[in-house]
């Protein structure tokens, strides 16, 4: 996907592709344009490889740091969203920090996500989007995008299809064909 704005990538979507060991993947597509934040770190540091991974992501600087201000908008819309008690610490780290920055926010958890980056305007990409975006930018075949696919399902990554060609289905021809916004 061409996008003159940076991904901030969240959990569950960062260790989607770590878990099945295809960071390459988003290091071909958005190098140099991709963040997260250290409470994404914090959460991946749970699976110690997940954690190695993305720390040779960020030592070969396919991915960057960014951070909150604890004293601004951000780090008091983050103190805000985990008073809810219903957001997660690194996906309410990453909804603040995209609420006033101009970033894509990159989240598989579209239930608790999708209704706060349409209500604040934050484009929104997930999995589903980024694996059909490999396979428009020739990345990946369609065969290898289905393994890759399944491997994540396997790896007990929620995703909205049980295969890939119904996620690739719903940006060619479903209803996921004139999304603009939210990339989801």
């Amino acid at each position: 996907m061409s996008t003159d704005l940076p991904i901030l990538f969240d959990t569950d979507t960062i260790s989607s592709f770590a878990w099945v060991n295809r960071l390459d993947i988003l290091e071909t597509l958005y190098s140099e344009k991709m963040f997260v934040l250290p409470e994404i770190i914090y959460e991946i540091s749970n699976v110690k490889h997940l954690k190695e991974k993305l720390e040779s992501c960020i030592e070969k600087k396919a991915i960057s740091i960014v951070y909150l201000d604890p004293l601004g908008e951000d780090g008091q819309e983050f103190a805000r969203l985990r008073g809810l008690k219903k957001f997660g610490y690194g996906e309410a780290a990453a909804m603040a920090y995209a609420k006033n920055k101009e970033v894509i926010l990159a989240s598989n958890n579209l239930r608790d996500v999708l209704t706060y980056c349409a209500k604040y305007k934050i484009p929104l990409i997930s999995t589903r989007r980024i694996m059909y975006e490999a396979v428009k930018d020739n990345v990946l075949d369609m065969e290898e995008a289905e393994t890759i696919w399944k491997e994540m399902i396997k790896r007990r990554r929620k995703l909205p299809c049980k295969t890939f060609k119904e996620a690739f289905d719903f940006y060619e021809d479903g209803e996921g064909k004139n999304l603009t916004i939210h990339k989801y």
